[in-house]
């Protein structure tokens, strides 16, 4: 039987998933916004393929590695409506994955801790608008 990949969760409720910036490392750096978020949900990471606790799962050779990561990403996710916590590029993996989703209610909201506005100034576009 194929290995499957190894997901941790934490906490009880209402599911999300963080997902992390790899692929030259591990999701350990997510850990502490897993240990504030359990206390109110049930909060999952997951190292990708080749990495951390899934080490010992190879990319297939015969396809691309972001397709493969992102079959993963949208295997281990719940049958139900889930929030996605993307760090890094597992922020834009994320939004690939909502924007292709069969079902895309499973994601009420897709938070980006990392994002930028549109000029790259990092002012979040919930700041306003910006004045002369």
């Amino acid at each position: 039987m194929a290995k499957q990949l190894t997901v941790r969760c934490q906490g009880a409720g209402e599911p999300v998933y963080l997902i992390g910036g790899g692929p030259a490392f591990t999701t350990w750096n997510l850990e502490p916004i897993q240990g504030h978020l359990r206390k109110h949900y049930r909060v999952c990471r997951w190292d990708m393929r080749g990495v951390g606790d899934n080490a010992g799962l190879t990319l297939p050779p015969d396809k691309p590695a972001l397709s493969v990561w992102l079959a993963d990403m949208a295997a281990v996710l719940p049958p139900e409506p889930v929030l996605l916590w993307g760090h890094s590029c597992g922020d834009t993996w994320s939004e690939l994955v909502r924007q292709s989703a069969e079902v895309p209610w499973f994601f009420p909201a897709h938070v980006s801790p990392s994002a930028r506005d549109a000029e790259g100034t990092g002012t979040p576009p919930s700041a306003g608008p910006k004045t002369a």
